[in-house]
């Protein structure tokens, strides 16, 4: 797989998340495990609020940390 396909794949899980974002009034839908017992796992739903601001791709963080000064390679 190549880094092309993988900041594609990224970039339109981007879109579908901020898709539901503003479907949700700025609200996204989330489960997480918890551990009832050993090996026992819930799959609980939550929702978050967010900003649209914070929906990023890991190309977006590294451009971001660029822009604050960080010295960061280039990917």
């Amino acid at each position: 797989m190549t880094t092309g396909v993988v900041e594609s794949m990224e970039m339109s899980l981007k879109m579908d998340v901020l898709r539901e974002l503003r479907a949700g009034d700025g609200r996204i839908l989330l489960h997480d495990e918890v551990e009832e017992r050993p090996g026992q796992f819930d799959i609980v739903p939550l929702w978050e609020v967010v900003e649209e601001s914070e929906i990023m791709t890991p190309r977006d963080v590294f451009e971001q940390m660029r822009e604050e000064g960080y010295k960061v390679c280039a990917p």
